[in-house]
């Protein structure tokens, strides 16, 4: 009986409101400091994330300025060449006219046709040069922000091969020309290009030919 009386007490109801409170203030201080610490973890992966990205950031600026550097030294180098070719094309035409309006005056008929064939020659090579010159230049230009010299092959898949027939020109002993099917091996592949500057990926099907 002295424990019902005990429980009915107002000390035992006055210990149990203690234990109570203090139960509580220990579950408010766990709580607390749980907070305090998942807000410093957040921050500090918070900073992580942020430093990682300007990181990242700085990365993406240092390789478009080489890209631009990359960019304006090919562009130079494209002039200069282009120049030369020009050049070459116009001493070509110099040699083939001085050649043609000599050759059916003059007496040194050599001469005039080494100058006529070595104007030719030099057109048809300058012409050649300054085309693959253009090829390269339109070849490597990005489709998205059209600057030149700004694709970069990151990938490429072989998707198959095939056997082809392409005609080809011989030549026969008697000098007579004529059109043969020779067998060519056609291996296809899907490349993915990205761009220096805007980062633009795209991918296309290719193939080349190879001579069995």
């Amino acid at each position: 009986m002295m424990p019902v009386k005990f429980m009915d007490s107002p000390n035992y109801q006055r210990v149990i409101e203690y234990a109570y409170g203090d139960y509580c203030d220990t579950l408010t201080d766990l709580a607390n400091k749980y907070a305090a610490r998942h807000e410093k973890a957040q921050k500090e992966v918070e900073e992580k994330i942020k430093k990682r990205k300007q990181e990242e950031e700085r990365q993406r600026q240092r390789k478009r300025q080489q890209a631009e550097q990359e960019q304006q030294q090919m562009a130079q180098n494209h002039k200069v060449k282009t120049i030369i070719f020009v050049l070459i094309i116009v001493a070509g035409v110099v040699l083939f006219f001085s050649g043609y309006a000599r050759y059916p005056k003059a007496t040194d008929g050599m001469p005039s046709i080494v100058n006529f064939m070595g104007g030719i020659i030099l057109v048809l090579l300058g012409v050649l040069l300054t085309g693959l010159q253009i090829r390269a230049y339109r070849g490597n230009k990005c489709p998205s922000c059209k600057k030149p010299w700004s694709l970069e092959e990151i990938n490429r898949v072989n998707t198959g091969q095939e056997q082809v027939l392409i005609s080809e020109t011989r030549t026969s002993k008697s000098g007579n020309s004529y059109q043969i099917n020779v067998p060519y091996t056609r291996k296809h592949s899907r490349a993915t290009y990205k761009c220096k500057f805007c980062e633009h990926k795209f991918t296309q099907d290719e193939y080349h030919d190879y001579k069995n």
